[in-house]
This record gives structure tokens, C-alpha cells and sequence, in this order.
């Protein structure tokens, strides 16, 4: 899995780099931005990843399994690029994949986890009134795939 994904990096690496020599016009869009305002929205996506980190470990310290720091960084970026890249905001796919690959943890407990924080957030009616069953399914179907 490794090798594949610096093999992929490295092609996707490739074609910007022929995209970029070939069609050199694209880059004089950076000589519009100012630097301040670009230093600053970078700073406030790295604090609501930081933010996005916390909030899933405190999460999953509830279901007594405790990620380090950095792990809980790189599940916050999972979650952040499969939402941005992946169709149907696939982002919480991959995470709920991902704990269930290295820590063989439940997937219907991890949807029901978010689904609870979303009605809590939304201020719904019980959890059935948010879809659960519909969550749990999907979300299911997306690990046996």
C-alpha cells in the first residue's frame, strides 16, 4: 500500500509539474494574491484542523481508544482531503475505514458516535429522527466494498 501511494504521488507530482511548464500563465494568478491574506486564511485551516484533531480524539477517547496526537492530525487531514477530492463528502468514509483497519474498531459504533454529535448539534428529536439506520447503511456497505 506504501509503494503505492508514493508511486500515485509521484505521478500526480509529474503531470502538475507538465501541466505547470506547459501552461506557464497559471502561475502568474500567485502575483495577484497578497501574501498577508494568504498567510492568513493558511492559519486558520491549520487551527480548524487542529480544532477538527481534538474534537476526534475526545471522541474516540469515549470509546476507550486512545490516538496520539499526530494520528489524530493526519485523521482530521483524512477526513479534510477525502471532503474536498472524493464525491458526496466521502471524508468521514475514510475515516470511519481507517480506524476500522488499524484498530479493528466497530463502524456502527463510530456512525452512531457522529450521528449523535450531529443531532446534538442540530438540536433534532432522538437519533432516528437523523437518519441512524440510513448512516449505519451506508456506511457499511462502503467498508464491505
Amino acid at each position: 500500500m506504501k509503494k503505492f501511494s508514493y508511486l500515485s504521488s509521484f505521478i500526480i507530482l509529474i503531470f502538475a509539474l507538465v501541466f505547470l511548464f506547459n501552461n506557464p500563465d497559471e502561475l502568474n494568478i500567485i502575483y495577484l494574491l497578497n501574501s498577508q491574506i494568504l498567510i492568513l486564511l493558511l492559519f486558520i485551516k491549520f487551527l480548524t484542523l487542529l480544532i477538527n484533531a481534538n474534537f476526534n480524539k475526545t471522541l474516540l477517547q469515549s470509546f476507550n481508544l486512545n490516538i496520539s496526537n499526530n494520528e489524530s492530525i493526519y485523521l482530521g487531514s483524512l477526513t479534510f482531503l477525502g471532503n474536498l477530492y472524493l464525491p458526496g463528502r466521502s471524508g468521514g468514509n475514510l475515516r470511519m475505514l481507517y480506524l476500522n483497519r488499524k484498530y479493528k474498531f466497530k463502524t456502527p459504533e463510530l456512525a452512531s458516535m457522529y450521528d449523535n454529535f450531529t443531532c446534538s448539534i442540530e438540536a433534532c428529536p432522538p437519533p432516528t429522527a437523523c437518519g441512524k439506520k440510513t448512516i449505519k447503511y451506508e456506511i457499511i456497505s462502503v467498508v464491505k466494498v
